[in-house]
């Protein structure tokens, strides 16, 4: 007889004491036995299986424990002990769509049960339907709980921008906890955000008082002169942040694009490594290979994309001048890119996100954004900045040349619209635009990609100005043919964005209408760009584009 069948004679009785007492000493070894010898078979009382599945989940063995659970809830549907079991693995798997379901279950049994409000209300939360967060959250208001419900109402609001109600329930929280760390920093982002800037730092302030031995309030206030333009006090803030701990990544990230802008580059290259620690984005690739330097001259090296494909574009300037300290290189990049590079730079072997890579042929990897810590090291460095470095297709500028217009005139491409997360700041609008441009007598392109036909014929209708729209370019997802279509430009005008940073790339006049908060890449000063010597910068200083676009016609004229 084998050792299963004997077990399978056992009393249930039996099993669940030996099961109870196993637990009691932590004698996971005996469990692990158990469960792998006992056939799931043989128990038909709800009680043993809700046992052997809290043991499972206790040895890591979730995929039995499902089993033991589901099958417990078929002998008594909706048994407590085998919701709450399966509740507890999923939430483990982060498996959202389980949760929702078991949730409501727990709730029939648990009618008004405020944890479980609290718990649905986070699933919602997750999972990004703040509507039904919200529902649920509310439901424990004025309850024992409502502290709790009133903190994450405010997170709620917060994340869809509605800043105003945020401090509604933020203030309400902070009358019942004032020195509750969470509700300070909260409140003090919503009145950043909502552009009361004393307000915010007197919460951050609170924050950094409530608690001293952390970073998180001088950080914050930190942010809260950067975000006024006030440099001087956010790097102040910034350091005493870091003389509570050196390491805060959040704050040497930042002042990271404070030393860049000022042009402290080596000094700024060695904090905007931190970037791999605080940006959730960027994905790292499974690989033990060591990281690449410059005293490596014989090197197989890997580089890998962290960010986006501008982003890529711009630190791609340095690959060739990297290649002349490698033996080789091979980068990972985005498929839409890589007819265009394969083109550009043939000694580098590009390959698709999806490829499979086998880390045996390199020796070396290093994340395309850690460039310039070896190669930009100081202003000298930038004088090796190419004024092109990217090269369209022949065959498809003749393609976009053949529209061109007769006259000869100068064919200006726009762009005027990014996704990025600081998107509302460095948009533009179009119209406005157009008011300025519409008495230049040029031929406009469109660059922009999205639906863009009703701002075009829009312009066309009220200005009597024509922007040319290529309607069978795909200008999100053709980048090797808007290239082309770049290369036949005179002057692109546009805001930072990827059809910037490509013009640029392609040796293309660009003007670039910045915000009062640009990218590190523009500095703080000047209309020159030491990345690409093709640039012209046009820096707007207040909320409103007007004396921006002013500039632009003084400079188109001359």
């Amino acid at each position: 007889m084998h050792a299963s069948d004997k077990i399978q004679k056992f009393n249930e009785d039996a099993i669940i004491n030996v099961i109870e007492t196993s637990l009691r000493e932590n004698n996971f070894r005996r469990i692990k036995y158990l469960i792998n010898t006992i056939d799931i078979e043989s128990f038909s009382n709800h009680k043993t299986l809700n046992l052997f599945g809290i043991s499972s989940i206790n040895i890591n063995e979730l995929k039995k424990a499902k089993l033991y659970f589901y099958k417990s809830l078929k002998i008594l549907p909706n048994n407590l002990n085998a919701l709450i079991g399966l509740w507890n693995i999923y939430d483990r798997e982060k498996n959202y769509e389980k949760l929702v379901g078991i949730t409501h279950k727990l709730l029939i049994k648990r009618p008004n049960n405020n944890d479980l409000y609290i718990k649905l209300g986070n699933i919602y939360y997750n999972i990004k339907k703040y509507n039904l967060a919200l529902k649920y959250f509310k439901k424990t208001l004025n309850t024992e709980v409502e502290l709790i419900s009133l903190v994450k109402i405010a997170k709620v609001y917060f994340l869809k921008n509605n800043f105003n109600t945020s401090v509604k329930y933020l203030l309400k929280a902070h009358s019942k906890s004032n020195d509750d760390t969470q509700i300070c920093e909260l409140l003090g982002k919503c009145y950043d955000r909502l552009g009361k800037g004393e307000k915010a730092r007197f919460y951050f302030k609170l924050l950094a008082k409530n608690e001293p031995d952390k970073p998180h309030g001088f950080h914050n206030i930190g942010m809260s002169y950067t975000l006024q333009g006030d440099i001087d006090k956010a790097k102040f803030y910034y350091e005493m942040a870091l003389n509570v701990d050196k390491n805060f990544p959040e704050s040497n990230h930042n002042l990271s694009f404070i030393h860049l802008r000022n042009g402290n580059f080596k000094e700024g290259w060695e904090k905007y490594e931190y970037r791999l620690i605080c940006d959730p984005n960027i994905k790292k690739p499974n690989t033990d290979l060591p990281e690449w330097n410059i005293n490596y001259n014989n090197s197989d090296l890997f580089i890998w994309p962290e960010q986006g494909i501008g982003d890529y574009i711009f630190f791609s300037s340095m690959l060739e001048e990297l290649l002349t300290y490698c033996k080789s290189i091979t980068s990972i990049i985005s498929p839409k890119l890589i007819s265009l590079y394969n083109r550009s730079m043939p000694y580098i072997n590009f390959l698709p996100a999806n490829a499979k890579i086998n880390p045996k042929a390199f020796s070396h990897q290093l994340a395309i954004g850690s460039i310039p810590k070896f190669l930009r090291k100081n202003k000298i460095d930038f004088l090796k900045s190419k004024k092109s470095y990217l090269i369209a297709d022949k065959k498809k500028i003749n393609y976009f040349l053949q529209d061109k217009d007769k006259d000869n005139k100068l064919r200006v491409g726009l762009s005027w619209y990014s996704k990025s997360k600081n998107s509302l700041e460095k948009n533009i609008d179009l119209f406005e635009l157009m008011k300025y441009l519409k008495d230049f007598d040029y031929e406009f392109v469109n660059l922009q990609y999205g639906n863009v036909e009703k701002e075009i014929k829009s312009i066309e209708n009220e200005y009597g100005v024509k922007i040319t729209n290529f309607k069978t370019l795909d200008y999100y997802e053709d980048l090797d043919s808007l290239s082309a279509l770049l290369k036949t430009c005179d002057i692109v005008i546009t805001i930072p964005n990827a059809t910037q940073t490509l013009s640029s790339a392609l040796g293309i006049k660009t003007i670039i209408l910045l915000n009062k908060h640009p990218s590190f890449r523009w500095q703080n000063f000047g209309s020159k760009c030491i990345w690409h010597p093709n640039n012209y910068l046009i820096r707007n200083k207040s909320n409103k584009w007007d004396r921006a676009f002013l500039e632009l016609c003084e400079y188109l004229k001359s």
